[in-house]
């Protein structure tokens, strides 16, 4: 089977466990509302440089170490086995980055108390800029994912069109995934 294929189909696997354990977390309430965890507000530059980077989003203790735990094993083949490498680790951001998009958007269609019909600004209220139906966030997260497998292609020295095929065929295989998740799981009509 083709590598970027089965990661593919790993990557979206990942996202899904990381969907369903989030929602196990916060139910129904999405982006930590009724956890009792650290938020820095405007009061920390950490708070305020996250509202920024996010489009407004607040910072929580919670998403804070998510994204480091995350990250973290993300990374965690270089100390095992893989070749750390600038292509590499762009290759690993693009992931990254596409990964928080899919994973986010999964966390609607498998959670219980929401529903793919109702998706927008007044369900997702933690989402403060939109394009139409989705987040702003979900398009800025593929085009620079999309950007982060291109340059690591050349970085890589092979083709900035590999790159593009590359996460092309990741973002059909994990739309795919989501329309048959979204067909077999009624709940999200």
């Amino acid at each position: 089977m083709n590598t970027i294929l089965l990661q593919s189909i790993y990557f979206f696997l990942m996202s899904f466990a990381l969907a369903v354990l989030e929602i196990q977390i916060e139910g129904p309430n999405g982006w930590a509302a009724k956890i009792p965890t650290w938020r820095p507000g405007n009061a920390h530059w950490l708070g305020r440089l996250f509202k920024k980077v996010n489009k407004g989003e607040e910072l929580t203790g919670y998403h804070l170490v998510l994204i480091i735990f995350l990250l973290l094993m993300f990374h965690w083949p270089y100390l095992w086995f893989a070749k750390w490498s600038l292509a590499n680790e762009l290759l690993l951001m693009g992931f990254f980055i596409f990964f928080t998009v899919v994973w986010d958007f999964l966390w609607f269609i498998l959670n219980p108390h929401h529903s793919l019909k109702k998706f927008g600004p007044l369900q997702a209220t933690w989402h403060k800029v939109w394009i139409g139906k989705l987040p702003i966030k979900y398009a800025i997260g593929a085009i620079a994912a999309a950007a982060l497998f291109c340059l690591a292609s050349l970085v890589g020295g092979i083709s900035f069109l590999a790159g593009l095929e590359n996460f092309l065929i990741l973002a059909a295989v994990n739309i795919f995934l989501t329309l048959l998740t979204i067909i077999f799981y009624p709940k999200t009509f």
